[in-house]
């Protein structure tokens, strides 16, 4: 990461002391949340790169680090028919 809280996506605003967490999805910024806490906006961020990513989330190595590893089961199915990649994830009561 290029920003001073060392996580993709996670800024520390000045104007109003809070972290702003936000992704990318085809090429528009979509804000996930502000938040009091670093690490709350850090596991928001990660979460949003599942729903978003899924397997490729690009800070995946984070998971376990921020538990996020043990609210998702990423499953994934290969559907031979049409050589096509079908990605599920489901999710946890905590997100």
């Amino acid at each position: 990461s290029n920003n001073k809280t060392g996580v993709t996506g996670v800024y520390y605003r000045k104007d109003n002391g809070k972290y702003s967490a936000l992704i990318k999805d085809n090429g528009r910024q979509i804000c996930i949340g502000t938040f009091t806490n670093k690490e709350d906006a850090i596991k928001a961020r990660l979460k949003a790169e599942i729903q978003y990513y899924g397997e490729f989330a690009p800070q995946k190595h984070l998971f376990e680090e921020y538990g996020i590893i043990s609210s998702w089961q990423i499953q994934i199915l290969w559907y031979n028919h049409n050589t096509k990649l079908i990605m599920r994830a489901s999710y946890g009561n905590d997100i």
